[in-house]
């Protein structure tokens, strides 16, 4: 348990650098529920954050969310990265290539979110 914990701290420290260091690059992505009959969006797309610093996208759940799955694509629909996140933790994808991506979450109980951002050199 005191590993995760300490590995939850680095990796959250390790985000708040990053923010730190590149505030004047940073794109916030606007996340929207794609999920019909979601009466629930508003609060959780707020538990939802997401932004691109140059080729990273960073995640972070404040919150417990249980597991999300977090599905990186590109604007065209091939497949970039997938992965299920335990919440509440932040992480970091690395994106190779400059273009246009979706990311989406998928929540434990099917409701999805997503957000459209550019890569650029």
């Amino acid at each position: 348990m005191l590993k995760k914990f300490t590995l939850l701290i680095c990796m959250l420290g390790s985000i708040g650098l990053s923010f730190a260091n590149n505030l004047h690059s940073e794109d916030k992505l606007i996340i929207q529920s794609i999920t019909n009959g979601d009466d629930d969006r508003s609060n959780i797309v707020s538990l939802i954050s997401a932004d691109i610093i140059k080729h990273i996208l960073v995640v972070a759940f404040p919150q417990d969310l249980g597991e999300v799955v977090v599905e990186i694509t590109t604007a065209s629909g091939a497949m970039v990265n997938w992965m299920p996140i335990k919440t509440p933790i932040g992480y970091q994808f690395y994106i190779p290539e400059a273009g246009s991506y979706i990311v989406t979450f998928t929540l434990s109980n099917g409701n999805e979110y997503f957000g459209e951002f550019e890569v650029t050199d």
